[in-house]
């Protein structure tokens, strides 16, 4: 019976090909479908592009108005609310802006987005997380992001600075002079790193 269907199917696909060899599919509406469909699903995505490209232009308030737009209508993103945390930090919002860099953080760990460039948004998220606690005073978080910041990104001469800065700051004397040494090798132009050292 199984040989009887495969030969049936071999002759059908056989003749189609030999003698409709022009034939074309007509789209009697099916992509406009799709289209809403897309639509329906991704109401985000705009949002997210228009934010993302007033974030690039500088334009801080209302970029954090369209990422934020963009996160209510479903973007799952995490690069997206690492924007909208920029976007506040940019704009001294600085709870919220927390809040959308460790959300961020939460969304690069999980795995289950496989974003372009997520090791340097994850860094950056760090980096920028661990300088909002060193202006709010918060002094053992900042050092544990920064030290996550320079795990991801080892020759990155302003976090081993901030370091530095965090470990003089707290008499971790030995650990401050390595940092700054580790800035200079990276960067021997680095002023603050001369200064602090």
């Amino acid at each position: 019976m199984n040989l009887t269907k495969r030969s049936v199917f071999i002759v059908a696909v056989f003749l189609f090909a030999t003698f409709n060899l022009h034939a074309r599919w007509r789209d009697e509406g099916q992509s406009e479908k799709y289209m809403l469909f897309w639509e329906d699903q991704y109401k985000w995505e705009s949002c997210a592009i228009e934010g993302y490209s007033l974030l690039l232009n500088q334009n801080y308030s209302d970029a954090s108005l369209k990422l934020q737009e963009a996160i209510t209508l479903g973007c799952p993103l995490g690069k997206v609310y690492f924007q909208l945390g920029l976007a506040l930090d940019k704009v001294n919002q600085t709870d919220p802006a927390r809040q959308n860099y460790q959300k961020a953080i939460q969304i690069f760990n999980s795995g289950t987005q496989k974003e372009k460039d997520v090791d340097d948004y994850l860094f950056l998220s760090h980096h920028n997380l661990g300088i909002i606690e060193i202006e709010q005073g918060r002094d053992e978080q900042a050092v544990l992001e920064l030290e996550k910041a320079a795990s991801l990104r080892p020759n990155d001469a302003s976090t081993q600075v901030n370091l530095g800065y965090l470990y003089s700051k707290n008499h971790f004397d030995d650990k401050a002079i390595r940092a700054y040494q580790r800035a200079l090798q990276l960067d021997p132009q680095l002023a603050v790193a001369h200064y602090n050292l």
